[in-house]
């Protein structure tokens, strides 16, 4: 069980699953590419936000060559509790991943069919939040709910 199982498969996931599974290991650029399948340049990318936040560490330098390994702080040794966690309480599940996954899909689209927005619930593309129309009486809304608004 890895962050990225539960988390999404992004870049800097996957540089912290591989190297919280080889903690004890430090790796240069080229091999930390290699055995988490990410182009260098990608790397590089990540590599200066996870130092910043303090997940990854320089652990050593070799002429110009730097080496990396997992921070030991307790932010890193939360993230690995945090997997361990997750992997007992996951291991519980009577349903598959996928097959959960699926049934809390159709329940959320279940909801949705029943619950919509009144059709006075609008987005411009001037604002980040629904507003609502409030001279329009519900009545209207039921009658109006799948006819554009007008702008």
């Amino acid at each position: 069980m890895a962050l990225s199982d539960f988390l999404g498969n992004t870049s800097e996931l996957r540089i912290v699953d591989f190297l919280a599974e080889n903690l004890d290991i430090e790796y240069n650029p080229t091999e930390l590419s290699e055995h988490i399948g990410i182009s260098r340049v990608t790397l590089y990318e990540k590599l200066p936000k996870l130092i910043h936040n303090k997940i990854v560490v320089i652990s050593s330098e070799r002429g110009r060559m730097k080496f990396f390994k997992l921070a030991d702080n307790k932010i890193t040794e939360n993230l690995i509790k945090a997997v361990f966690a997750h992997s007992f309480t996951m291991a519980e599940e009577e349903k598959e991943e996928e097959e959960a996954v699926r049934d809390i899909s159709h329940q959320i689209k279940d909801v949705s069919e029943v619950e919509r927005l009144p059709s006075n619930y609008m987005m411009s593309s001037s604002e980040s939040h629904p507003t609502i129309d409030s001279s329009i009486e519900y009545s209207e809304m039921r009658e109006k709910q799948f006819m554009p608004i007008p702008v």
